[in-house]
């Protein structure tokens, strides 16, 4: 099965983490929770990476990684 490969895995506990940031945010900010769209900006990312360029695992963390980057500047932006 494609979703038990290591990549996958991986991929999922990168999103559950977004998703938990999300709600962990919304906690702390008493506002929307944005942990959907992280969680599925996350799969979205992992799935090009896996799918589409062949990326094995560290190639699946430097791009979560860079997508975190890009959520932080993103953030810090819309800050008012």
């Amino acid at each position: 099965m494609i979703f038990l490969q290591p990549t996958w895995v991986l991929a999922f506990v990168f999103a559950f983490v977004c998703l938990e940031a999300g709600n962990l945010e919304k906690r702390h900010r008493n506002g929307r929770s944005d942990g959907i769209l992280w969680a599925g900006l996350s799969i979205a990312t992992s799935a090009v990476v896996i799918r589409l360029l062949g990326g094995g695992s560290l190639f699946v963390v430097l791009a979560q990684v860079v997508l975190f980057g890009a959520i932080t500047v993103y953030r810090v932006l819309r800050e008012p």
